[in-house]
């Protein structure tokens, strides 16, 4: 299943260890949906390094994986992103960090400040 929407909201990274030693990186990155007349937000897990190259404000297309699970007479339901694609962006390109603007010495500048 595919969604498109923009990063709205994203959790810090935990991380651990599984039972059978295999280490594991986990964050919820909340998109809200490009639906004009009725958006949704919508919380998905990002498991390992799917999550590691988006940033806020970022529109994405996400491709989902839904399981449910019962426990206890009640059924819990997950999301789970498994590949997320940065719209307009090239493919392996990194993003860039904002540059500082040095000022050029050589320019006049009237402010007595």
């Amino acid at each position: 299943m595919k969604l498109t929407g923009t990063i709205i909201d994203m959790t810090g990274l935990e991380a651990g260890q599984s039972k059978n030693g295999k280490d594991w990186k986990k964050r919820t990155v909340v998109i809200e949906t490009d639906d004009d007349k009725y958006p949704k937000q919508i919380a998905l897990e990002c498991w390992d390094d799917v999550s590691f190259k988006v940033n806020m404000g970022d529109k994405v297309d996400v491709s989902i994986e839904l399981s449910s699970r019962e426990y206890n007479g009640k059924w819990y339901t997950t999301a789970k992103a498994w590949k997320l694609e940065v719209l307009g962006a090239k493919k392996d390109e990194p993003k860039s960090e904002p540059s500082e603007q040095v000022p050029d010495p050589d320019q006049s500048n009237d402010l007595p400040f």
